[in-house]
């Protein structure tokens, strides 16, 4: 049975309670001071990083080959060099020795690993508390003090918020006021929305399971041949503080019987009817299943006998047969029902369980264990249910990170799936995903399909010049390497770069501007580019006269150029028609109804197609 756990991608219908927590919150004391860290505690967390890391590496050494690529793949030689410089390192470099541990693969979320990053993360922390200054605590302890209490904020503010978190997190200062504005200016953005029919669309149902049994009731041998037909559906029970799906079962069990005692052999019929109830409660952390209950009972019905006598012998031979039949038939019902009983309850509850697991454990390998290993995995992840369907939502965002300002504009609405996604999730998801990397510009395309599209590349080319031969690539900023906008019918993609190599030689940063029309075509979603790709320094708003000088005019050039070749003016997002593993064909594919993007939300409903 393929049971829908809430947290796979596609059964996992994360959604909004929005829990009316919008009112400013009130704000307690703040931190008087900047708490600078002692040269002595800086030293003292530097011994304790390098032991840390020092103790992965042995751990890792124990387990051959094997341990000898991870030592390799993480740099912990490098990494072990940058913390015992001297003077020390400084917490950029150490910050980017560290940052293969924040690759996302599989096995970076292992707690030798999480406990050698942490270790270095604490001596980090100090250190940069050692070296910041009061003046600087004191303008971002103000401008969150600032900022925060306003009612609605711009993005310019909300994004000097965060740069505010991130510079009090990176050094251990006020996080009390940092939860606090976090707490009054941070709201979900990712909302989900499944109806209880797609629930049960997505159980795979049990298959019709002959019976045959043969046993022995009062001297009697009984022997039974019928059906076990069983169906399960999904009702969702309402809670708000988890998701509790009550699991259906329906079990119509029709049994023809014979017992055969001495010399005479009865005949019987019988219906069992049961309803078993398994209740599942799943949180974003956990899973609880209850043992299967049920009710109902057995109908049966006498249909003769025979007997091995002939005339007046056998008619009373099979006249007291079928009277003790039916003096019977109450225990006999109740035995029947017992063991169907039985029956039912071992085989739903072992499916759930094993399907569970397994749903479970697809959940921690695809989704949270990579998130966790990225530090990115939200704290604030909620799952409930009202008497229809099943919601939860997620607030995407690290504590230097915002989510959304507010919840969406409109509710999911009834579909079979309806989804609300934010654009501060793509913008934290990258953050964590690209910050700091290099990308090259003929890798766009794989980046792009990587993402969930695929990139429709024009039948003619224009002709390379020679400059086109030579990689371009970008390094990406740390902070919000990809910004999205979501306004009404279009999105706008700002690349944001901290340098551009070409021809192997570093040129001055520049930033990419895209605008792409979402359109939903009859038979695929699609990102349509509208115009040319924007090329310009990232300060150039800012300068007395908004022009470009010496390098900057050869690697916009060159760039640009490269753009128009190597990026397609057209994704596809998705087919219409949406594929979904594990939904029963019988109710029907779903296509997307209506993709909408305004105020900095992409509103996804979907319908059955029939």
């Amino acid at each position: 049975m393929n049971l829908p756990h809430p947290a796979q991608p596609i059964a996992v219908c994360l959604c909004l309670t929005l829990f009316a927590a919008h009112a400013t919150p009130s704000y307690a004391e703040p931190q008087s001071g900047l708490i600078a860290a002692s040269p002595a505690e800086v030293e003292s967390a530097r011994a304790a990083a390098l032991q840390g890391v020092q103790s992965l590496r042995d751990t890792l050494a124990q387990q051959g080959t094997n341990g000898a690529q991870w030592i390799e793949y993480l740099g912990l030689a490098g990494l072990q060099q940058k913390l015992a410089e001297t003077p020390p390192a400084s917490a950029g470099a150490v910050q980017g020795a560290l940052r293969p541990f924040y690759q996302g693969d599989p096995g970076l979320e292992r707690p030798p690993l999480l406990a050698a990053r942490a270790v270095v993360m604490d001596y980090l922390t100090k250190l940069r508390a050692a070296q910041a200054s009061p003046e600087e605590f004191a303008v971002n302890v103000a401008l969150l003090q600032q900022d925060a209490a306003s009612d609605s904020l711009s993005r310019e503010q909300r994004t000097r918020v965060a740069d505010a978190l991130l510079w009090l997190h990176q050094r251990g200062q006020a996080a009390a006021l940092a939860a606090q504005t976090r707490s009054g200016l941070s709201r979900p953005n990712l909302l989900v929305r499944a109806r209880e029919d797609l629930l049960t669309a997505y159980l795979d149902q049990p298959a019709p399971e002959p019976v045959s049994d043969v046993s022995h009731v009062s001297g009697a041998t009984v022997r039974s041949r019928g059906q076990a037909n069983v169906t399960v559906e999904v009702a969702p029970q309402p809670n708000d503080t988890q998701a509790v799906l009550m699991l259906r079962s329906h079990m119509v069990m029709p049994l023809s019987s014979r017992a055969s005692k001495g010399p005479a052999t009865v005949f019987t019929r019988a219906q069992t009817n049961l309803e078993g109830y398994t209740r599942v409660e799943v949180t974003a952390d956990r899973y609880v299943v209850s043992p299967t209950q049920s009710s109902g009972g057995t109908c049966m019905q006498v249909d003769g006998a025979c007997s091995k006598f002939n005339g007046l012998l056998d008619r009373l031979v099979k006249r007291v047969a079928v009277k003790q039949a039916n003096e019977q038939r109450a225990s006999g019902s109740q035995r029947i029902t017992r063991d169907a009983q039985q029956q039912l309850h071992e085989e739903i509850d072992q499916e759930v369980t094993e399907q569970l697991a397994e749903d479970w454990e697809e959940f921690q390998r695809e989704l949270r264990r990579p998130l966790i290993a990225r530090g990115m995995w939200p704290d604030n992840t909620w799952l409930r249910t009202d008497a229809s369907s099943l919601w939860a939502t997620v607030e995407l965002a690290t504590a230097t990170q915002l989510g959304a300002p507010a919840g969406p504009p409109s509710p999911p609405s009834g579909a079979p799936i309806s989804a609300r996604v934010h654009e501060s999730l793509l913008v934290n998801y990258a953050e964590g995903y690209i910050g700091g990397d290099t990308l090259k510009v003929s890798e766009l395309e794989s980046q792009l399909e990587n993402f969930g599209g695929e990139a429709e590349v024009p039948t003619e080319t224009k002709p390379r010049k020679p400059e086109d031969e030579s990689d371009i690539s970008i390094v990406m900023t740390y902070r919000r390497p990809i910004e999205v906008r979501f306004l009404e019918g279009r999105a706008e993609v700002s690349i944001h770069s901290d340098n551009i190599i070409y021809d192997e030689r570093f040129y001055p940063a520049m930033d990419i501007g895209l605008t792409y029309e979402i359109i939903l075509e009859a038979d695929r979603l699609v990102a349509r580019q509208i115009g040319e790709a924007i090329v310009a320094a990232p300060d150039l708003a800012s300068r007395p006269e908004p022009r470009h000088y010496g390098q900057e005019v050869t690697i916009r050039r060159v760039l640009r150029n490269r753009l128009k070749r190597d990026l397609p003016p057209e994704i596809k997002i998705s087919d219409r028609r949406l594929v979904i593993d594990g939904i029963d064909p019988a109710y029907g594919p779903l296509e997307l109804q209506r993709v909408q993007s305004a105020d900095g939300w992409l509103e996804v409903e979907t319908v059955l197609a029939r």
